[in-house]
Order: C-alpha cells, then structure tokens, then sequence
C-alpha cells in the first residue's frame, strides 16, 4: 500500500513528466494525474492522522476535518 511520500514522489514523476511531454493530451493527462496523487497524499495524511489521534485517545483538532461536499 502507497504512503504519502510515495504518493508525492509519483506526482512528481507526473508533474515533470507534463513539463516534458510534447503532445498537449499527454502533458494535460500527466498534470490531472499528479493532481490526484497529491490528493490521495494529502488524504491519507489526514487519514493517518485521525487514526493517530483516536488510537492514541486525542480529541480530534478542529478545523482540521472538513465535511466533503
């Protein structure tokens, strides 16, 4: 399973790989794809954290859960 820093890591491949690409398809592709791994980084972050905090008996912190929408 993907941590974080591996999700970051791949959206960095992604982001340069854009800069790179040639065809504009490809590079616009490789730009969403990095989008959402760092998404998925900053999601299992927040995840990882909340875990932490119940597992650890701390009050979840405010502001920083949000209600998805």
């Amino acid at each position: 399973m993907a941590d974080a820093l591996d999700c970051r890591m791949r959206a960095s491949h992604c982001s340069e790989a854009s800069r790179r690409a040639a065809e504009p398809g490809v590079k616009d592709l490789l730009a969403e794809m990095a989008a959402l791994w760092i998404k998925l980084a900053t999601e299992l972050e927040r995840t990882r954290t909340s875990v932490d905090d119940r597992v650890f008996g701390l009050p979840l912190r405010k502001g920083r859960h949000k209600a998805r929408r």
